[in-house]
């Protein structure tokens, strides 16, 4: 399935044999994923499911942002993996 995003970004699923090796490597992907372009970026599929709130989400002046390293998600990751060998 293709579609383009509001943002204006084209994105297709992943195909069913994609989907499936992705799957086994991370467990965010168990709906399979999908890849935005330009860039081409990999996204879980439920992004999809979101995509509309996120785009249109309203900023307020007092709204507080608070910055995160993508170093902490890739620990996450990792140690995630780690655990689910054991």
């Amino acid at each position: 399935m293709k579609g383009v995003l509001p943002s204006g970004h084209t994105y297709e699923v992943a195909g069913e044999e994609e989907s499936k090796n992705l799957k086994k490597k991370y467990h965010l992907l168990a709906d399979g994923g999908v890849r935005i372009q330009p860039g081409n970026l990999f996204y879980p599929a439920t992004l999809l499911k979101f995509v509309d709130l996120i785009y249109n989400f309203e900023v307020k002046p007092k709204d507080i942002y608070i910055k995160y390293s993508s170093k902490i998600w890739n620990e996450l990751d990792i140690r995630n993996r780690l655990e689910s060998d054991l």
